[in-house]
C-alpha cells in the first residue's frame, strides 16, 4: 500500500487505488481546478532582459 498525500487536503491516501491522481477525491480534484479558473494559482516566469528594459523606458 504505498500512501500519498493530497496536495489540496494534505490528506493521506493510496495512491494506487486513487482515480484522481494526485488528489485523494473527486472533491479535492474540482477544488483545485477551481482555483486554477480563479487564478488563485500562478506560475512565476524570469522575463527577458529586453522585456524588462523595454517596460522601463
Amino acid at each position: 500500500m504505498a500512501q500519498s498525500q493530497c496536495p489540496v487536503c494534505n490528506g493521506q491516501f493510496d495512491y494506487q487505488e486513487s482515480r484522481v491522481v494526485p488528489f485523494c477525491s473527486d472533491r479535492c480534484q474540482q477544488l483545485d481546478l477551481g482555483r486554477w479558473l480563479n487564478e488563485e494559482y500562478s506560475i512565476c516566469r524570469i522575463q527577458d532582459l529586453e522585456e524588462e528594459t523595454a517596460e522601463l523606458e
